[in-house]
């Protein structure tokens, strides 16, 4: 009887904690130190999980040489538990420019793709196994010239059509567009060139990119120059009965200030039927002493139309926002930087209710990215400054999420 009335005390200290407040958690190192005086800086990263038999995060990041000398992609498979799955690998080229890499998973295949720019400034790709070896040779996605530069790729996965989405920023001279392609999830087959905005002088730049299971559309957003300020743009791209455009491009969100640095994530919902986006941005706002910058945030239904009022994400100064969709908890992780290099995150409902803002311990941390876990949760990977000391830049991860360990044996 005793063993039973403590096993009952578990089971509702169990919901106890699994009611409670989302973890943060400590940061955990998910690049390897390699030493302070060699200064090898690792940062920007990017992260996808793979939800195959192995089910494990994939988390990429760019390394620079002390020198300087060269940039080059790698990347570790990190388990749910943010336990490191082996040890790191190299994706790219160790000479040249390799730089701000992106990843995504393909789901039917049980590939990765990861994709980044080169010194050239091409943008190139690189498939990996569930385990991340490397598949094949390098990917040719977009090839530079003397005048035309390609940079800043983002990538999105669709498992209704089980093809990856490409986008990057192409410069020709005082013009610029957004551009990109698909490719088939095998890597063989690429679609021809999507022309999100013709090379024009507004400056559209950073984009990125999320898919629907609902649908097998993307969204794609962007910032550019509008009439009087800086917007974010959206196109949506559809991949059934062939690749196109939906319609032309919109305004996706205009605060009446300057908005940019945009960031998109997607939820479907749980029948598999229909789904949405969260579009989060920077905001600068004129106050009476000056410009703040803030996070806003809209959402918009699985065809792009959007959806509610705005969301004021941040409740003071951010920048550099993320957002991810969890289908399992049904909500969004918005995740973004003070003005003081502390990681901030909320969660946010399919209908935009905004959850308490939680502040995760950091040095000087910078780049975040955030994706979906298998069990409702997220990993947050930032770089941050491992020794506290201001060099050099490390990857480090945050598991976010409700989470109980509690024995399963009696004694």
């Amino acid at each position: 009887m005793k063993k039973k009335l403590w096993w009952i005390a578990v089971c509702l200290l169990a919901l106890l904690v699994t009611a409670s407040a989302p973890i943060g958690g400590i940061p955990f190192r998910i690049s390897p130190y390699i030493n302070s005086i060699s200064h090898y800086d690792e940062t920007g990263p990017a992260i996808a999980f793979g939800t195959g038999s192995l089910k494990n995060y994939l988390v990429v990041w760019q390394q620079i040489n002390p020198d300087a000398s060269s940039i080059s992609v790698y990347g570790q498979m990190v388990y749910p538990n943010g336990g490191l799955n082996g040890t790191r690998g190299r994706f790219s080229p160790l000479t040249g420019y390799n730089a701000t890499p992106d990843v995504a998973y393909g789901s039917t295949d049980d590939h990765y793709l990861v994709v980044y720019a080169t010194d050239n400034l091409s943008i190139r790709g690189q498939r990996l196994t569930n385990t991340s070896t490397p598949v094949g040779s390098e990917l040719t996605i977009a090839v530079g010239t003397s005048s035309d530069h390609y940079f800043n790729p983002a990538i999105a996965y669709s498992s209704v059509s089980n093809i990856y989405l490409v986008v990057w920023r192409h410069t020709n001279g005082s013009t610029s567009a957004i551009e990109g392609r698909t490719i088939s999830a095998d890597g063989s087959t690429f679609g021809s060139l999507l022309d999100f905005t013709g090379l024009v002088t507004s400056t559209p730049q950073n984009p990125a990119a999320a898919s629907l299971n609902s649908n097998g559309k993307f969204m794609v957003v962007w910032d550019q120059s509008g009439s009087s300020t800086t917007d974010i743009f959206g196109r949506m791209v559809h991949t059934t009965p062939s690749v196109g455009f939906d319609a032309a491009a919109f305004v996706a969100y205009d605060s009446g200030y300057d908005d940019y640095a945009p960031s998109i994530g997607s939820l479907t919902s749980p029948n598999g039927l229909s789904g949405q986006y969260l579009l989060l941005c920077q905001a600068d706002y004129t106050t009476l002493t000056g410009t703040e910058t803030l996070i806003d945030g809209h959402l918009f239904s699985q065809e792009g139309a959007p959806a509610g009022s705005m969301l004021p994400v941040s409740l003071a100064s951010g920048n550099s926002p993320v957002a991810a969709g969890n289908n399992a908890s049904q909500e969004f992780l918005a995740v973004w930087f003070d003005g003081h290099a502390a990681v901030v995150a909320r969660t946010i409902s399919p209908i935009g209710s905004l959850s308490p803002i939680h502040y995760l311990p950091a040095n000087n941390a910078w780049s975040p990215a955030v994706t979906a876990g298998p069990l409702g949760d997220f990993l947050i990977t930032v770089q941050d400054f491992g020794d506290g000391l201001g060099t050099p830049y490390d990857v480090f991860g945050y598991l976010w999420g409700i989470r109980a360990y509690l024995p399963l044996i009696q004694k």
